[in-house]
């Protein structure tokens, strides 16, 4: 599974201060993260999908899941794969 960072549009990486995924998707992307995201709160959720409607919603910054779920919500892939 390829994680991308998903976002609403017109948001850039230093708007990002919180980031929400799965548990094992935030491990998997845990190197990449701490380089690019080092000063952001990153919270566990239930699931991908999840974290991707918090973010449509407003309620984060930034998520990790995939560019489908991404499309479905209208958000964008900042970056294609963490």
């Amino acid at each position: 599974i390829v994680h991308g960072l998903l976002v609403r549009p017109g948001t850039h990486w230093a708007d990002i201060t919180t980031l929400v995924s799965h548990p094992q998707a935030l491990g998997q992307c845990r190197h990449t993260l701490r380089r690019q995201l080092p000063s952001a709160t990153v919270l566990p959720v239930a699931s991908t999908a999840q974290a991707a409607e918090q973010v449509a919603n407003g309620l984060a910054s930034a998520a990790l899941g995939t560019a489908e779920v991404a499309q479905l919500l209208n958000l964008t892939v900042l970056h294609p794969q963490m």
